[in-house]
Parts: C-alpha cells; sequence; structure tokens
C-alpha cells in the first residue's frame, strides 16, 4: 500500500520523496542486523622513533598529505561481524591480518616484514541516505595483539574518517570504503609507556558484506 503525504509547501522533491512507499525511504532502522563483513586496507604510516633513552614524535604529513618524515607500508586484513541496532549506532568485531613492510621507528617490537593478528572491537554509527547510500563512522578501537612480535599488547587507533558506500535494495547485501583520506593515530593502551602515540598513517580501505542475521523487530524483505 501506498502512503502518500500532504504537502503543503516545498520543493518537488521533497514532495516526490514523501510520496514514495515507507518501505522505499531508506531510513537508519531499515538497515539493522548482522553482517559478515571482509575488507583491506593500505596505510602510509610514519612512526615515532623510540630508543632506550629517547621518544621522537612521528613525522607526521604535510597539509597535501605528504610524510614529512620516514615513512613505510602497513597492509591488513580483516574479517569481522558488524551488529546494526537500527538506531544509527553499531558495534563491530573480529581480528586482522598485519604486514608491516618497512615501517621504521614504531614502539614496539615491530620490524619490516613483521606479521601480527590482532583481535577489535570497534563501536561506529552510521546513517542511510533515502537513496541507500551508506555512510558509517568509527569510533576508537581497542584492539589486543593475539600473534606477532606485539603479542599481548593493546593499542587504538582514532580519526578514522568517515566510510561512504551503499546497501543493496533488499539489504542483504553492503559495500563501504574510503571517501577522503585523513591522518588517523596509533596509541599504545597496553603496557602503558611514557610517550603512547606509536604512530600516525593515511589509509585507504575497502569492504563487502553480507547479512546474517536480522536484529529483533526489522523488516525480512523490502516490501
Amino acid at each position: 500500500m501506498q502512503i502518500v503525504k500532504t504537502v503543503a509547501a516545498g520543493s518537488a522533491a521533497a514532495m516526490l520523496l514523501a510520496a514514495l512507499p515507507a518501505s522505499a525511504q531508506w531510513r537508519n532502522d531499515r538497515l539493522r542486523g548482522d553482517y559478515a563483513v571482509t575488507g583491506t586496507s593500505i596505510c602510509i604510516v610514519t612512526g615515532a622513533v623510540v630508543t632506550p633513552t629517547s621518544y621522537t614524535p612521528p613525522a607526521g604529513f604535510s597539509p597535501t598529505l605528504v610524510p614529512l618524515g620516514p615513512a613505510g607500508v602497513n597492509s591488513f586484513s580483516s574479517t569481522d561481524v558488524y551488529t546494526f541496532n537500527g538506531d544509527g549506532t553499531g558495534t563491530y568485531s573480529g581480528r586482522s591480518i598485519i604486514a608491516n613492510l618497512n615501517q621504521p621507528g614504531s614502539v614496539g617490537p615491530q620490524s619490516g616484514g613483521a606479521i601480527s593478528a590482532a583481535d577489535h572491537v570497534i563501536p561506529f554509527t552510521y546513517t542511510v541516505a533515502h537513496d541507500r547510500t551508506l555512510t558509517i563512522v568509527q569510533g576508537p578501537s581497542l584492539n589486543t595483539f593475539t600473534a606477532g612480535p606485539r603479542a599481548g599488547q593493546q593499542n587504538s587507533s582514532s580519526g578514522v574518517p568517515p566510510q561512504v558506500g551503499r546497501v543493496s535494495r533488499d539489504g542483504t547485501s553492503i559495500v563501504f570504503g574510503s571517501f577522503d583520506p585523513a591522518v588517523e593515530t596509533l596509541t599504545r593502551v597496553s603496557p602503558p609507556v611514557d610517550n603512547p602515540i606509536e604512530s600516525v598513517r593515511i589509509c585507504h580501505r575497502a569492504h563487502s558484506g553480507a547479512l546474517i542475521g536480522r536484529g529483533q523487530g526489522s523488516q525480512d524483505d523490502d516490501n
């Protein structure tokens, strides 16, 4: 059944949107449930330089996103479950496999060619536009290293820029990834150190996911 709203004033575009079936007006509450998501990321990283007697913070990046000092490449793949709560909030958790390629001077026992595994739990917020454009804003992460030279340590990433993608018409699949680049920060959580900033980086990411379970109260189709 088509629901038509009476609009006293407004643009033609707004009137058209209001006249659409309610099921076609994609809102945050229409994206609800658990999605199995896989992704890949590649980052340019400038690390802190640490010696037994000194700490030099990461050189960072210029306004044009060029490293201001020695930089390396960090690549990782991830397998996660994203839970969309239907209210614009969510959490995802899973595991990443990380390859550090010529990453100089990082806090902790990292070296070029080292491989690590880390589990993570990360909150996020999201919006879904009427055309099913999906925007995800990731909050600070908690990463626990389970294998490799950093096993047992924890760090946190922050400053990850919004990722943008699409929701399929039936809501059973999603794709999203980097849109605008920005500088992110990695900070040591455990064991604590006097100077916790490990590195800064700029990354690009690509993710795809499939619905594996509906949340309570969600609709199973797009009718």
